[in-house]
């Protein structure tokens, strides 16, 4: 699933409360289609990306700098340089690719 077709989903059901409709994009004979893409389309645009999961070393290595990541158990970490750092402690909390326990997912990339 792309992450477009992820969100236009997640929005399906908000915006429609899908649980209470059999067709979640027609309520009470109206198609909500057209207002579930423009969300859609408004949310992308503003820099949705839906968070990826990271299962190894080698992908984890491959990001950028300054990217922020989430490991399994709820810590936040951004890549400085080739170490990866705890949000909340950057200067006492170094660590790299091969000490993260696997997966974690990322949270934010740097545009490229």
């Amino acid at each position: 699933m792309t992450a477009n077709t992820h969100l236009r989903t997640t929005l399906a059901r908000v915006l429609t409360t899908s649980i209470n409709y059999p067709q979640p994009e027609r309520i009470l004979g109206r198609d909500l289609s057209k207002l579930i893409d423009a969300a859609t389309d408004a949310v992308v645009a503003k820099g949705y990306f839906r968070p990826r999961l990271i299962t190894t070393v080698e992908e984890l290595d491959a990001l950028p700098a300054l990217t922020v990541i989430r490991e399994y158990d709820g810590f936040t970490n951004v890549r400085q340089g080739l170490a990866w750092v705890l949000a909340i402690q950057p200067q006492t909390s170094e660590r790299y690719s091969e000490d993260m326990e696997m997966p974690v997912t990322v949270l934010w990339e740097p545009t490229k």
